[in-house]
């Protein structure tokens, strides 16, 4: 099995390389490494962004720890 090579922002939940020091998607610092499940969000009018609660395409995790 692999590591991850994305972490996830504990704000919004928007998923980022190891790299990023500042999400894009709500400016936050704080990240984790221990995320599950991935959504890709491509449209802001979709009924998903509606049920996760995003309105920016991009890809977030589903769960954070």
């Amino acid at each position: 099995m692999s590591a991850k090579t994305l972490k996830a922002c504990r704000s919004c939940k928007a998923l980022v390389s190891k790299e990023v020091q500042q999400c894009p998607i709500c400016n936050g610092t704080t990240f984790s490494d221990e995320w599950e499940g991935m959504v890709i969000l491509l449209s802001e009018k979709s009924e998903l962004a509606e049920t996760i609660g995003e309105s920016k395409p991009w890809r977030y995790a589903i769960n954070v720890k």
